[in-house]
């Protein structure tokens, strides 16, 4: 009875362990070996630069199993090396070689950077990296940039030190990001980190409930 049980246990904490794994993502948009799947122009090599843009249909990533999609509504989303997300103000499908490279990133009034997801997910925390403040590609505290989940109200924000800004969200579809205000500041969405989904957690407690349950039964007969 007892090995059973024990058996039977170490079943149930596999197949949570392996939805946990599959439920946790990180989108690393900085590190340019994580490259896009598919939906980029001029990725991995550009004319000038190694750097990826969207084409009109936006670039899609793949972390822990789930996909994230990112475009700049008529403009052009990018990935910079280094860097992370960012928006041409040029239309998509224009073309690297007439790129004002010095405007990779978000840094004007109009340029919303989106990033839709195939699953919903509950959020832990973005970095974001500055385009200005101490350089490029370096993660800045205090850098103001406006939110929106799920397509919702805009809210300001600041990065946190080094960059990371704790931003626990459950529910996430998709996120928008643009600029607060326009004051020099320009940064990048340098990644975008998630959690495990509460119900791994519920279904964990359920199945020991229910094991328990079924040894006390056994027991008393």
């Amino acid at each position: 009875m007892q090995r059973k049980l024990i058996t039977t246990m170490a079943v149930i904490g596999g197949a949570l362990g392996a939805a946990s794994s599959v439920n946790a993502q990180s989108y690393n948009f900085a590190d340019f070996s994580f490259a896009p799947s598919s939906g980029s122009e001029g990725c991995p090599l550009g004319p000038l630069y190694f750097r990826c843009q969207a084409d009109s249909a936006g670039m899609v990533y793949s972390s822990g199993g789930v996909t994230a999609t990112v475009t700049a509504g008529s403009l052009t989303a990018n990935q910079d090396p280094g860097e992370g997300l960012g928006v041409f103000n040029l239309p998509t499908g224009t073309g690297e070689t007439l790129v004002n490279w010095s405007d990779d990133n978000i840094g004007q009034v109009g340029e919303v950077l989106s990033i839709a997801f195939g699953n919903t997910l509950n959020l832990s925390s973005l970095q974001i990296n500055s385009a200005a403040g101490s350089g490029h590609g370096t993660p800045d505290a205090n850098i103001p940039f406006e939110v929106s989940v799920n397509g919702g109200a805009w809210g300001t924000v600041l990065t946190g030190a080094s960059g990371f800004t704790a931003f626990a969200v459950a529910g996430v579809n998709s996120l928008s990001f643009r600029l607060a205000a326009q004051g020099g500041q320009q940064y990048y969405v340098g990644a975008v980190n998630a959690v495990p989904e509460p119900e791994t957690y519920a279904l964990m407690l359920a199945g020991l409930a229910a094991v328990g349950y079924m040894a006390r039964r056994r027991k008393s007969a």
